[in-house]
C-alpha cells in the first residue's frame, strides 16, 4: 500500500538534505514510513483515502500528498536527528507537523472530506 498518497521522492525533499542517505535510500524504510503516514490519515480523518487514492478529486488530492510527505518526512528526521545541526531537526518536525495538521484538521471536517473524495463541497 505503500506510497498512495505521497511519492518516495515528496518525503526526501520535505525531510531535507541534512536527513540521513542510509534511510532516504532503503526503500523498506520509506516504505513503512509511507504506510504508518497514510495509515494515520485515513484515521485521523475517519476515511480511507488509500484504499480510494485513484478515485479522489485531481484538484485536493495536492493537500493529501502534502500532508503524508510531512508526516512521513517527520519519522525521517526522528529515526536519526544527528545528521542534523542542533536545533534543525527539531524546527523542521514542527513546521512539518503544522503543514501536516493545517491539512488533515481542514480534512476532518465532513464538508472539505467531501470536496477531496470527489470534488463537491458538500453544500446546497
Amino acid at each position: 500500500m505503500s506510497f498512495k498518497l505521497a511519492a518516495s521522492s515528496a518525503i526526501s525533499a520535505k525531510a531535507g538534505i541534512s536527513a540521513n542517505t542510509k534511510i532516504t535510500s532503503s526503500g523498506a524504510l520509506m516504505a513503512q514510513y509511507s504506510d504508518e503516514a497514510e495509515h494515520f490519515i485515513n484515521l485521523y480523518t475517519r476515511y480511507n483515502f488509500t484504499g480510494n487514492a485513484a478515485s479522489l478529486y485531481n484538484q485536493a488530492s495536492a493537500s493529501l500528498q502534502e500532508a503524508a510527505s510531512c508526516l512521513a518526512a517527520v519519522k525521517v528526521i526522528a529515526h536519526d536527528i544527528t545528521s542534523f545541526q542542533v536545533g534543525e531537526a527539531e524546527t523542521m518536525i514542527n513546521v512539518l507537523n503544522y503543514q501536516a495538521f493545517r491539512v488533515l484538521d481542514l480534512i476532518k471536517e465532513d464538508n472539505a472530506r467531501k470536496f477531496v473524495i470527489d470534488g463537491s463541497t458538500g453544500v446546497d
